[in-house]
């Protein structure tokens, strides 16, 4: 006799959609006592799935964007990666807030201060070296 195989776990998914049709999906969630997700996920179909309009392609970057700054491209990098982080971190906090996932506060601040320290030892090493 076959295992049974276990079903696809549940991952959060985040859309918006007009106040009517959330009411009318908490209706009928509440008329058939189950919840949202599942009145949901009874409506899905791929094979319904239409874009909204016409795809378009991305407009296209400049060849070469010219000196943005009078830093080295190294402090630009060190810049570049922060930058990198910091948004990771808020990409995180975002997706823990939707899936109603505590945050953990002590984690967050802890890097936070990491960036912005490596940012104040960044800045003092510009001035010091006048770029």
């Amino acid at each position: 006799m076959a295992r049974p195989t276990k079903p696809d776990k549940l991952a959060p998914f985040s859309v918006k959609i007009p106040q009517e049709l959330k009411a009318r999906i908490l209706a009928r969630s509440r008329a058939a006592g189950c919840t949202q997700a599942d009145v949901l996920r009874t409506h899905l179909s791929l094979d319904e799935v239409k874009p909204l309009g016409k795809v378009r392609p991305r407009a296209r970057q400049p060849k070469e964007l010219g000196t943005i700054s009078k830093a080295p491209p190294e402090i630009m990098r060190k810049i570049g990666g922060m930058s990198v982080n910091l948004n990771q971190i808020a990409h995180g906090v975002n997706s823990d807030l939707l899936a109603g996932t505590p945050i953990n506060r002590v984690t967050l601040l802890v890097e936070l201060a990491s960036i912005a320290e490596q940012l104040r030892a960044l800045s003092s090493h510009l001035r010091v070296n006048g770029v």
